[in-house]
């Protein structure tokens, strides 16, 4: 008769996982993996429901943790991460309900003193507590804020602000959906044109920034600009096909192409979405995100 309990079984086998993450880590890193840079790959893998990332703090027996003074961790490949949350997942879905970040939190420590995780700076036996750090209310996003958004069919969209103005909040958007909201930016991965926005949805915490790298903002004009349809104003001569216009009120004419290609042509473009709308947008491959 099996007497082992569902909440065993689960770390026992979350233990394993964690086991595989941290040799996962030492074969693209060529070193053993610290406490801080687990957590810190655990914290960016955990449900979004949580608030992502969510960062933990330790304690130790007879003396305090400080923590990995220079992180590796954006230096790993998307497949740790993806193996993490799925880990995560399956940890969780024994308890039958929402788990809060701190129940988490007591379970990694758990999980990771139950491990033969062998790591680079203190011993699995030494860890008294693990519980998480309460986010800080964010309430106007930064420039330079990578941002996820929810998609319909499960992970997110990544954005990043570049522009805040008279016009709104200007997102740079990447294609595809990633199952966890990290990835490795590429000029090619680059979405159409930044998008004017509200932030509302990041207000109410459903756009979740979950990083802060201003490094992306090269990818994209410092000057985001709205475009305007030939006839949109009376007196005003905006072309035969349009024009464009930054924040600052600096106007230029854009030619056929680039008037089909952000749907001045075919009058579907729209100067500012609601972030709601958007969100419904970006599902069906507005902007080209999928």
């Amino acid at each position: 008769m099996d007497t082992v309990s569902p909440k065993d079984r689960a770390l026992a086998e979350f233990a394993s996982r964690v086991s595989a993450i941290s040799s996962s880590f030492t074969e693209q890193i060529e070193r053993k993996v610290t406490v801080g840079e687990l957590l810190e790959i655990l914290g960016a893998a955990v449900p979004g429901d949580m608030g992502i990332p969510v960062k933990f703090k330790v304690k130790l027996k007879g003396k305090r943790y400080e923590g990995p003074s220079g992180s590796r961790v954006g230096e790993l490949n998307d497949s740790v991460f993806v193996e993490a949350s799925e880990a995560i997942a399956d940890l969780l879905n024994w308890e039958g309900e929402s788990a809060t970040p701190d129940d988490l939190a007591s379970l990694l420590k758990l999980a990771l003193k139950a491990s033969d995780v062998e790591f680079a700076d203190v011993h699995a036996e030494e860890i008294a507590q693990i519980s998480a750090i309460s986010p800080k209310r964010v309430t106007k996003a930064k420039i330079g804020d990578i941002v996820a958004i929810p998609a319909k069919a499960g992970g997110y969209r990544i954005a990043v602000v570049v522009a805040r103005n008279r016009f709104g909040t200007a997102f740079g958007f990447f294609r595809g959906v990633f199952k966890v909201p990290r990835m490795r930016a590429q000029r090619s991965n680059i979405a159409g044109i930044p998008i004017y926005t509200d932030e509302q949805l990041i207000a109410a915490g459903v756009w979740l920034i979950v990083d802060h790298d201003e490094s992306l903002l090269e990818f994209f004009s410092s000057k985001p600009e709205i475009y305007h349809a030939p006839d949109v104003w009376p007196n005003r001569d905006f072309g035969t096909f349009g024009a464009a216009e930054t924040a600052d009120g600096e106007i230029r004419p854009i030619g056929e192409e680039e008037a089909n290609a952000v749907g001045i042509g075919d009058g579907s473009y729209r100067q500012v979405h609601m972030s709601e709308y958007l969100q419904c947008l970006l599902d069906d491959g507005f902007n080209g995100v999928s």
